[in-house]
C-alpha cells in the first residue's frame, strides 16, 4: 500500500474507517497523533462503533419472553376458536405456532378497525393492546418471511441489510478514493494469509480465480454479522473499469447461517444496477458483486453450486 495512504483519507473517512478497525499501520499512526491533539474525536469514533452496535441488535434475531409469548398465542388460540364456527373436537395435532398467531391477528382484525373497539378501553388499556398486536405482528412476520427462492429461515430485514451493504460498499469503494485505503494486498497470493489472518480459513488462489477476471486488490471489512470479513476486488479483463466485489465472511454462530450448503442464492438481481449472489462453504458466507448477473451465476457453478436453487 502506497506510504501517503493516511494522509490521502480526509478526517470523516478516517475516523469512520477507525470506528471500522479497518485502518493500516500508518492510518492507524495518523490517526492517533489526531486523537491526542483533538481528544473529543474519540467521541466520534465511539459513536460509530455503538451506533453499529445498535443497529447489529436490531437487525438481529428477536422473541419475546417464552411465558410471554406462550401467553400471548394461548390467548390468540382462543380468541381464533371464539370467532371461528364451532367443530366437533379431533385428533389432528395443532397447527404450526406461525399459522396459529397468523390466525390470532386476523380473527382480531375486523375487530380492531371499529373504533368502540377502542373506546371502550382506558387510555392504558389502549396503548398496550396496541403494544400486543405490534409485538404478535412482529413475531409473526419474523417467523414467515422468506427471502428470495431460497427460502431462507432468516429475517428478511437482515438480509436484505446484508446484500446492500455489500453493493453499496463495492459502489463506494470505485466512487471515493478514500475507501480504497483498507485494501492492503494487491497480489492474488497474498490473499490466502490475508484469509487466514482475518477470517480463520486459509484459501488457494486457484479456488478464488476466475477465467475473465484480474486480481485488483483486498483488505479488511465489516460486513454486518459477528464473523469478520475480508474484502477482495477483481477487474473484469474485457471490460475496463469494471470491478467485481467478493466478500467473505466468518460463520462465527447460527446467526451468521444464512445459505445451504451446495446451492447459491441471488440476493440482488441485475435489473436493480447490479447482481448480488450469496453461497455457504466450509464454514464461511460468500457475497459476489457484479453487474452482470450471469457473470455471478458462472462463478457459482464454476464452484460447484446450483444457482438459484429453490
Amino acid at each position: 500500500m502506497n506510504s501517503d495512504g493516511a494522509n490521502d483519507m480526509n478526517l470523516a473517512a478516517l475516523l469512520r474507517a477507525g470506528a471500522d478497525d479497518e485502518l493500516q499501520p500508518d492510518q492507524k499512526a495518523h490517526l492517533d497523533a489526531h486523537l491526542r491533539d483533538h481528544p473529543r474525536d474519540t467521541d466520534r469514533i465511539e459513536f460509530e462503533r455503538q451506533l453499529k452496535e445498535a443497529c447489529g441488535r436490531v437487525m438481529g434475531p428477536i422473541s419475546a419472553p417464552p411465558a410471554l409469548r406462550e401467553r400471548l398465542i394461548a390467548s390468540l388460540d382462543r380468541i381464533a376458536q371464539d370467532n371461528s364456527p364451532r367443530q366437533e373436537a379431533s385428533s389432528t395435532a395443532p397447527a404450526p405456532e406461525s399459522v396459529r398467531l397468523a390466525q390470532g391477528v386476523e380473527s382480531l382484525s375486523e375487530q380492531t378497525r371499529r373504533q368502540s373497539f377502542w373506546n371502550r378501553m382506558t387510555p392504558a388499556v389502549r396503548a398496550l393492546a396496541a403494544a400486543i398486536l405490534l409485538l404478535v405482528g412482529g413475531l409473526f412476520l419474523l417467523q414467515v418471511v422468506n427471502v428470495g427462492s431460497g427460502n431462507l429461515s432468516l429475517a428478511q430485514a437482515h438480509m436484505s441489510e446484508i446484500a446492500t451493504f455489500v453493493g453499496d460498499e463495492h459502489d463506494r469503494c470505485v466512487i471515493d478514493p478514500s475507501r480504497a485505503a483498507k485494501f492492503n494486498i494487491s497480489e492474488l497470493d497474498a490473499a490466502p494469509a490475508l484469509l487466514e489472518e482475518i477470517v480463520g480459513k486459509s484459501i488457494s488462489p486457484a479456488n478464488l480465480a476466475f477465467g475473465g477476471l484480474a486480481f485488483r486488490d483486498g483488505g479488511r471489512c465489516h460486513v454486518p454479522g459477528k464473523g469478520d470479513s475480508v474484502h477482495l476486488r477483481f477487474d473484469v479483463v474485457d471490460q475496463p473499469g469494471e470491478t467485481v466485489s467478493l466478500f467473505i465472511q466468518r460463520v462465527a454462530d447460527e446467526s451468521d447461517e444464512l445459505f445451504e450448503s451446495g446451492k447459491s442464492y441471488e440476493l440482488q438481481s441485475d435489473n436493480q444496477g447490479r447482481a448480488v449472489f450469496g453461497w455457504a462453504a466450509d464454514g464461511l458466507n460468500y457475497f459476489l458483486v457484479a453487474k452482470d448477473e450471469a457473470l455471478c451465476e458462472s462463478y457459482s457453478i464454476e464452484r460447484g453450486l446450483t444457482p438459484n436453487a429453490g
